[in-house]
């Protein structure tokens, strides 16, 4: 019964990773074409980043999820706290990026809407 649990909760921290990898291709892909397909205004490269910034935080926070299931049941105990300040160290700079991430996604937001973001190319001239 151990091991189907173990099993178990083996998969869902892989599943929790591979979400979070498509998470982040999924942005960068939709921040490319947003690049590629819109004029050339000021206004493109921050919507850009504004669109990959946000992507980012959602699948870091994903990969923080999946780095805690792995300690708190994956992890040999012999071997857990090595694990667990290995855990600390990457979740806190997980953490401060997010955070500098989400200031720069609202700074990048309220800039869009002061400006307005930039037109598709293939809307009138």
């Amino acid at each position: 019964m151990n091991e189907v649990i173990l099993e178990f909760l083996f998969y869902l921290s892989f599943t929790i990773g591979i979400i979070g990898v498509i998470i982040i291709v999924f942005g960068v892909t939709r921040s490319v074409l947003s690049l590629c397909f819109r004029r050339q205004t000021e206004m493109c490269f921050p919507h850009a980043r504004l669109l990959l910034s946000s992507h980012i935080v959602l699948g870091l926070d994903f990969f923080v999820a999946k780095d805690i299931i792995d300690m708190a049941f994956l992890v040999p105990e012999k071997t857990q706290w090595i694990h667990l300040v290995s855990l600390v160290t990457i979740v806190g700079v997980r953490i401060l990026l997010t955070f500098f991430l989400l200031r720069e996604l609202k700074d990048l937001e309220k800039e869009e809407k002061e400006h307005g973001s930039c037109t598709l190319s293939s809307s009138k001239s």
